[in-house]
């Protein structure tokens, strides 16, 4: 699974958190990403 996150997003706060509690942090890759930029892969993944 991959996460596009910004680090001031409180909703990427909450599903990592979610993520640890279910113990599957593991399994999801983090991708960092300025929404405003409008990066390809975060375009192509919407």
């Amino acid at each position: 699974m991959r996460l596009f996150y910004s680090p001031t997003s409180p909703f990427v706060r909450k599903v990592m958190a979610c993520a640890i509690a279910r113990g599957v942090e593991g399994r999801i890759e983090t991708i960092r990403s300025n929404p405003h930029e409008s990066p390809r892969d975060l375009l192509a993944a919407n």
